[in-house]
């Protein structure tokens, strides 16, 4: 990320490094990496997905169901992985 500070990947690859560092919770710092990777590509859906992996991980269900809620209401009708998501919230 020093090198490329707009790398999307690298950004989701952090979070989901620090969560499993810190055993499945969501950490502060987790949640930047995952913001940041939002903030850099909006019509990506792996930020909203990893921190809802996490928030369930952590047994925060509701949240989770939250997050992805909002990430399948703002994609487009026709994403390839709307469906799957559509049937992971179910």
């Amino acid at each position: 990320l020093r090198d490329e500070p707009d790398d999307t990947e690298a950004w989701i690859a952090l979070g989901n490094a620090l969560v499993e560092h810190a055993e499945g919770t969501p950490t502060a710092a987790a949640m930047y990496a995952y913001s940041r990777a939002e903030a850099l590509d909006p019509g990506n859906p792996a930020p909203a997905y990893f921190v809802g992996i996490a928030l369930i991980q952590s047994q925060r269900f509701g949240e989770a169901r939250q997050v992805w809620a909002e990430m399948i209401a703002k994609a487009p009708e026709d994403a390839e992985w709307l469906p799957a998501m559509e049937q992971r919230l179910a």
